[in-house]
C-alpha cells in the first residue's frame, strides 16, 4: 500500500491487518497509518466474530469499534469474566450495552447456565437483543428497564454521539431527554433462584451506581458466599446525584466484602501491544477517576 486506502471494500482488509498481524509494530502501524486517521470512525456496518461470540454493529460507536478492529473490549474484565464463571452460574448484568459481556458469560455458564441482561435504553435494547439472537444464546434474559432504588420512571439523557453506552440517567454534559423508562430494583427482576445461584453481578450505569446497589437492600448478603460484584464507578457522575464513591464502599465494606482494582485502559495502544494480563489487585484509598472495582469476600493482596 503506498497511499491511504479509500473505500469502504479496503475496511475489512485493514481489519485483517490490525486484527491478526503477529507483529504488534506492524499492527499500531496499520493502526496509526490508515485505520485511525482515514476509516475508524466511518459509518461501517458490521458482523464479525468477536471474544465474546458474533457481534453486529457500527464502527461509529467507540466499543462497536474495538469489536470489530480488535475482537475484544476491556482486556483485563475479560479475562476475570472467564476465569470467574463456570457452567452453570448465572451472571447478571446491570447496564448490559450492546450485550458484548452477556455474551462472553453465557459461552462460560453453558446452556445450564443463566444471564439476566438489563439495559435501560430502548435503542441499545433492540441491539442487545439483535446479538443476542444473532449467537441464539437462550440462557440470557433480557430486560429493558432502568436497574434503580426503587419503582417508578426515570428519564434518559443522550450519551456522546460515538459512545451509545455512555446513556445515563444523570443529566451531564447533555441534557438531550432520548426516553422516559420503567425503573425497578433488582429485588423486582431477579428471581430468588437467579439470586441465590449468582457467581458474579457486574454494575456499569455511568453514575447511577449507588441506586442499584440501594435496591438490591437484603439480597446483597444473601445468596453464595463466593458471590463477587464487578462495578465500574463513575465519581462525577455520581456526584451529580449527589452521591459519592465512598458509599459504594462502604456499603461492600458493611456486608463483608473487600474492594480490588482491576483495569480498564481504552487506549487503542492496549489493544494493539496485547500486554499481558495483571491480577485485580487490593484497593486503598478514595476513588476519584473512573474505575473498575471488584467485591469479594476474598480477602488477600491479589485475587
Amino acid at each position: 500500500m503506498s497511499s491511504a486506502p479509500k473505500g469502504s471494500l479496503m475496511i475489512p482488509l485493514l481489519r485483517a491487518g490490525v486484527r491478526y498481524t503477529p507483529s504488534s509494530a506492524v499492527r499500531s502501524f496499520v493502526w496509526n497509518r490508515w485505520v485511525m486517521p482515514e476509516v475508524a470512525w466511518r459509518d461501517h456496518v458490521f458482523e464479525v466474530r468477536t471474544t465474546a461470540g458474533l457481534m453486529a454493529g457500527n464502527t461509529r460507536d467507540i466499543l462497536q469499534q474495538y469489536l470489530y478492529y480488535f475482537g475484544v473490549w476491556e482486556p483485563e474484565a475479560t479475562a476475570f469474566l472467564n476465569n470467574c464463571l463456570k457452567p452453570g452460574d448465572t451472571f447478571i448484568d446491570v447496564g448490559a450495552n450492546i450485550g458484548y459481556f452477556s455474551l462472553l458469560a453465557a459461552k462460560n455458564v453453558g446452556p445450564n447456565g443463566r444471564v439476566i441482561a438489563v439495559e435501560a435504553s430502548p435503542v441499545v435494547y433492540q441491539h442487545l437483543v439483535g446479538n443476542v439472537n444473532l449467537n441464539q444464546a437462550r440462557q440470557i434474559r433480557t430486560l429493558n428497564v432502568a436497574a434503580a432504588a426503587e419503582k417508578g420512571t426515570v428519564a434518559l439523557y443522550c450519551g456522546q454521539e460515538c459512545n451509545c453506552g455512555a446513556t445515563s440517567v444523570v443529566c451531564g454534559e447533555s441534557d438531550v431527554v432520548i426516553a422516559e423508562v420503567h425503573a425497578a430494583p433488582l429485588t423486582d427482576l431477579i428471581s430468588d433462584d437467579e439470586w441465590n445461584n449468582a457467581r458474579l453481578v457486574k454494575i456499569d450505569v455511568e453514575g447511577a451506581e449507588v441506586g442499584v446497589i440501594r435496591g438490591l437492600g437484603p439480597l446483597i448478603e444473601r445468596g453464595r458466599s463466593d458471590r463477587e460484584y464487578l462495578i465500574e464507578i463513575h465519581p462525577a457522575q455520581l456526584r451529580r446525584l449527589g452521591h459519592s464513591p465512598a458509599e459504594v464502599l462502604r456499603t461492600f465494606h458493611d456486608a463483608g466484602y473487600h474492594a480490588y482494582t482491576i483495569g480498564n485502559d481504552y487506549e487503542p495502544a492496549t489493544y494493539l501491544q496485547r500486554p499481558g494480563l495483571t491480577r485485580p489487585k487490593r484497593w486503598h484509598g478514595e476513588v476519584v477517576d473512573d474505575t473498575n472495582l471488584i467485591f469479594s469476600r476474598e480477602d488477600r493482596e491479589e485475587l
